[in-house]
């Protein structure tokens, strides 16, 4: 074989691999474009994707936080209170798509003070409808054991702490805050019939004995 023949195969040769690894470089380098192309698009919906997360987290909670949770008594036909009923109620007009939602007018709000002993007590914030009663400002913070009986309802237990009366003595007193004298005033009604007022600050003291040993040591 000629010198120009063997010189003429490895150029083929040589041709060949060329255009081989050139076809290869340039699948490869679309390959790689497309990739890229792909990642920046997924990136870029992730981006919006987690925009709108955001903004639903935001609506929620914004939507969440205009409603209340009020306790509403429940009555009989002779006007007795039977029962309490919870319910969520929008504290001002809310507007979800074309339905709109009407605040409820009449909501008051009250300080429910609940003492377990003369340190350890908590104040919180309740929403009631004007004209209810103290029981059922205590039922929306607290859970609360009563008994309904022939002169209104009676309290057994706040948050798992019960009244023993034959063994202890323990028992839970209700108290309300009267401003006229800045003072604390031991109700001479149950909670049921107590009636709230905008402002008003009850408190429940777990005490013992009569007169009551202990009273409210939180001052509005």
């Amino acid at each position: 074989m000629s010198r120009e023949m063997i010189f003429a195969a490895l150029f083929a040769i040589f041709m060949t691999l060329s255009i081989g690894l050139g076809t290869l470089y340039y699948l490869e380098l679309n390959e790689r474009i497309e990739l890229q192309n792909n990642y920046e698009t997924l990136k870029a919906a992730f981006e919006d994707l987690e925009e709108k997360h955001n903004e639903l987290l935001s609506n929620v909670e914004s939507y969440l936080n205009s409603f209340a949770k009020i306790v509403v008594p429940i009555y009989n036909e002779s006007g007795t209170i039977v029962a309490y009923k919870e319910i969520f109620v929008p504290t001002k007009n809310l507007s979800i798509e074309n339905l709109t939602l009407p605040s409820v007018s009449g909501l008051i709000e009250v300080k429910v003070v609940i003492q377990y002993s003369p340190e350890n007590y908590s104040v919180f914030e309740a929403y009631v409808i004007e004209g209810s009663d103290a029981l059922a400002a205590t039922l929306e913070v607290a859970d609360v054991d009563y008994t309904i009986g022939q002169y209104g309802a009676f309290v057994n237990g706040i948050n798992g702490v019960y009244s023993d009366w034959s063994g202890s003595g323990t028992w839970w007193s209700f108290w309300y805050w009267d401003s006229s004298s800045s003072t604390w005033k031991l109700s001479e009604v149950g909670p049921s019939l107590y009636k709230l007022k905008d402002g008003d600050t009850i408190a429940w003291v777990y005490t013992k004995g009569w007169p009551p040993e202990d009273t409210p040591q939180y001052i509005p």
